[in-house]
């Protein structure tokens, strides 16, 4: 598993949420891959640059939006937010990762 060292830490606590993105000078934003075939749109923490972007292909439209709509869908699909809390990755889009609280 990605992440299974002990030091990695699981929330869903808005707050905590908050402060680390916000530590680390990101945003929330979503995103709509038309290619994916689904009808929702997907969530993450948007840190801007080019290695932010290195998974997203050209047809992915990415929106900054507020913390509020972040996590009314963050909330809708009973996420949770697993971070490293030492030994981060120096691309810090490595460093977390959303994943459905029924798969914890």
């Amino acid at each position: 598993m990605f992440f299974s060292n002990p030091d990695d830490k699981v929330t869903w606590d808005h707050k905590e949420i908050i402060k680390w993105a916000e530590n680390h000078h990101g945003r929330p934003a979503v995103f709509d891959d038309p290619n994916a075939g689904a009808d929702k749109l997907g969530i993450r923490i948007d840190f801007g640059g080019k290695n932010d972007e290195r998974f997203m292909n050209d047809a992915v439209q990415t929106k900054e939006v507020s913390w509020k709509d972040f996590f009314k869908i963050f909330d809708r699909r009973k996420l949770a937010f697993i971070y490293k809390q030492k030994d981060e990755p120096k691309d810090i889009t490595m460093a977390y990762k959303l994943i459905p609280r029924k798969n914890l």
